[in-house]
């Protein structure tokens, strides 16, 4: 067994949150509806960003739970205290030695997009209720993509015969 890790930096999960309804808004303006574009677009302020850090925790542990056969960890108790903005998520995962590794980078780009996606459609199920399966399909898409990745491995080589 070997182990990957992967590193998620919640500022770069923030900022394509915060982007993504930001651009949401702005696309689905149409001149008069400025009290629905703005309530679109996640100000990133106190209440919007306890929303969304919600969200985040939740997606990270659904992520988790997904690849929880290759995580190796002793954690025993939980509680429901908001968590920092700041920091990064980190999956370390024991893989077979044969995992291909050239699989890490869709790895975290799956895993990424999933949390992304799950908080997006936590958002939207609040402010824009017809957007929220857009973003459901993608969390989806995202696990799928999760677990395809982990079960990536190396073709076998023909064992070299030494005289």
């Amino acid at each position: 067994m070997k182990t990957i890790t992967i590193t998620l930096k919640k500022s770069e999960l923030l900022y394509d949150i915060d982007n993504t309804s930001y651009i949401v808004g702005n696309s689905r303006s149409n001149g008069t509806n400025f009290e629905q574009v703005s309530n679109i677009q996640n100000s990133g302020e106190e209440e919007d960003r306890n929303f969304i850090l919600r969200s985040l925790d939740t997606a990270y542990g659904e992520v988790k739970r997904n690849l929880s056969r290759y995580i190796d960890e002793t954690m025993a108790t939980a509680n429901n205290d908001l968590m920092l903005e700041t920091g990064d998520f980190v999956i370390a995962l024991s893989v077979v030695d044969v995992f291909n590794e050239a699989s890490t980078e869709s790895l975290k780009s799956a895993a990424h997009e999933y949390i992304v996606a799950s908080a997006l459609s936590d958002w939207f199920s609040n402010v824009k209720p017809d957007e929220v399966a857009i973003y459901q399909n993608r969390k989806q898409n995202a696990a799928i993509s999760l677990l395809s990745s982990l079960y990536r491995k190396k073709a076998p080589s023909r064992p070299v015969v030494i005289p």
